[in-house]
C-alpha cells in the first residue's frame, strides 16, 4: 500500500520535514502522484523506516553517553565545589580570629590612652590649683598705690 510523506513520518513519530529532507537527500522518488499528494511504495517506506530507526538507535546510545558523561563531569564539579567551600570557610574562620585579636588590641589602646590621658588631667588641675594659691596677680590701682607692700614707718 501507498503512503504519502506525512503518514510515514506519523507512523515513526517524527517530523514531516525530517522525511522530506531525507527523500531528497537520497533522491526516493514516489511510486504514484495524487494530486499534489506524493505517495511512496513499500520500498522506499521500508529504506526510509530504516534509516530513521537506526539513526534513533545510534542517537539513544549516544544519548546515553552524553548522559553518562555529562553526569560524571557534574558530579567532579560538585566535588570541586565542595572543596572549595571547605578552603573558604577555614579562610573565614581564620580572618575572624584576625578580627577578634585586632578589637581585643584596640580596646586595651583605648583604655590605656584613657588613662593617660586622665593622669594628664589630673596633673593638670592639680598645678592649676597650687599655682593659684601661691601667686595673687595685683590689680592695676594696687600696683601704683602700693596697697599690700610693707611700709618703712
Amino acid at each position: 500500500m501507498n503512503k504519502s510523506m506525512k503518514q510515514i513520518a506519523d507512523e515513526l513519530n517524527i517530523d514531516k520535514q525530517k522525511v522530506y529532507r531525507f527523500i531528497n537527500s537520497n533522491h526516493i522518488k514516489e511510486a504514484v502522484q495524487e494530486g499534489q499528494t506524493k505517495l511512496y511504495d513499500e520500498t522506499a517506506q521500508s529504506r526510509i523506516s530504516e534509516h530513521f530507526k537506526q539513526s534513533e538507535t545510534v542517537s539513544k546510545s549516544s544519548s546515553q553517553a552524553f548522559q553518562t558523561v555529562l553526569i560524571d563531569t557534574l558530579k567532579k564539579q560538585i566535588e570541586s565545589l565542595e572543596n572549595d567551600k571547605i578552603v573558604l570557610l577555614n579562610q573565614l574562620e581564620v580572618k575572624d580570629k584576625q578580627i577578634d585579636d585586632l578589637t581585643e588590641t584596640i580596646k586595651s589602646q583605648a583604655q590605656s590612652i584613657n588613662a593617660r590621658e586622665h593622669n594628664e588631667l589630673a596633673g593638670t588641675l592639680e598645678s592649676k590649683m597650687i599655682d593659684d594659691g601661691s601667686t595673687k596677680k595685683k590689680g592695676f590701682w594696687s600696683k601704683v598705690f602700693g596697697k599690700g607692700q610693707p611700709t618703712n614707718e
